[in-house]
């Protein structure tokens, strides 16, 4: 038995798609995912949310986008292919990153 992970076309690409997901029970491991996920970061003080309203003037907001796979693995018996999705993974990359000025 060995784990890949994919790219499939039904994987979510947006975080819109992932929370409202069409199957019932892959939209609950989503968003099992992603509530951990900003649980994880929040607790670790990598992640604060910020209103766009309330950033401070001068300040620059840094953009983020999610991005989803489903890792399975590949059973091959004598006489049966079987394929389990066995977690779901993701992260939240930076999309717009401004350099500061040194001094």
């Amino acid at each position: 038995m060995s784990a890949i992970v994919t790219g499939q076309n039904d994987e979510p690409k947006t975080f819109q798609e992932a929370w409202y997901y069409d199957d019932q029970q892959k939209r609950k491991k989503w968003r099992t995912f992603i509530s951990k996920e900003f649980r994880d970061m929040i607790r670790r003080g990598v992640w604060v949310n910020v209103n766009r309203s309330s950033a401070r003037e001068g300040r620059k907001l840094i953009g983020s986008k999610w991005v989803f796979k489903e890792k399975i693995t590949d059973d091959f018996g004598q006489d049966s292919c079987v394929w389990a999705i066995v977690k779901y993974l993701g992260l939240i990359l930076a999309t717009t990153m401004h350099q500061l000025e040194m001094m």
